[in-house]
């Protein structure tokens, strides 16, 4: 069975991924301007079939990397809905940036 969330949980979900993200960002990097540019955001959303918010969920994180990264910060974007997540989440991201 699906498990159905409202899209405002899923928003939730993925600003509490983008605060983690920019402190995981941050720290991996010791500072933002390390990074040359965000190449590509994939975002995997944790739906049933009926679900077409996806890119909704998605553009908490991609909004977040251009406020971190300004213009370096704009990407290519990708966002799926899919019926399972590892450990039951509700969103995941995977980002690919140049150094």
């Amino acid at each position: 069975m699906y498990q159905r969330c409202i899209i405002g949980r899923r928003l939730g979900c993925s600003k509490a991924l983008r605060y983690k993200w920019s402190i995981r960002i941050k720290t991996d990097s010791k500072q933002s301007r390390q990074y040359k540019k965000i190449v590509k955001v994939s975002g995997y959303v944790n739906c049933d079939p009926s679900f077409a918010g996806h890119a909704k969920v998605i553009n908490g994180a991609s909004d977040l990397l251009v406020e971190v990264f300004g213009e370096k910060g704009k990407h290519t974007r990708v966002s799926v809905g899919v019926n399972s997540l590892a450990f039951d989440s509700s969103v995941e991201l995977d980002l690919i940036a140049e150094i």
